[in-house]
């Protein structure tokens, strides 16, 4: 509260994280109605044959299935506070830079930024 840095609101928080997740699930759902594959695009696919894409795809979703609660769970440590953030900064700062915001934990801004992309 004592600091001059200007925090963004929730409202811009959340409309730059909604709409980032909102075009990574139009993806998700165009990919699979397009080709049947859901992790890889067109170029991808036709680098690995449709065979070795459509077994790479599956092997995928298996493990998605197998290790999703256990990493919704770690999220949710770290957003608490109970364990360090650095194991989700790489992803963080990735999907920061595709919403086109800094994340610089060294700020407010930035972990505000953060906390919301990751809770996302």
């Amino acid at each position: 509260m004592t600091t001059s840095e200007k925090l963004p609101t929730r409202a811009e928080l959340e409309g730059l994280v909604r709409g980032w997740i909102d075009d990574c699930v139009w993806r998700h759902e165009v990919r699979p109605a397009t080709t049947g594959i859901e992790y890889f695009d067109q170029p991808e696919i036709e680098r690995m044959g449709q065979d070795d894409a459509r077994e790479l795809d599956g092997l995928f979703r298996r493990l998605s299935d197998r290790f999703a609660d256990r990493e919704k769970a770690a999220i949710g440590r770290a957003l608490r506070g109970d364990a360090a953030m650095d194991r989700y900064r790489p992803i963080v700062e990735s999907a920061a830079r595709n919403i086109g915001v800094s994340v610089d934990p060294a700020t407010v801004a930035g972990r505000l930024f953060e906390r919301t992309i990751l809770r996302g």
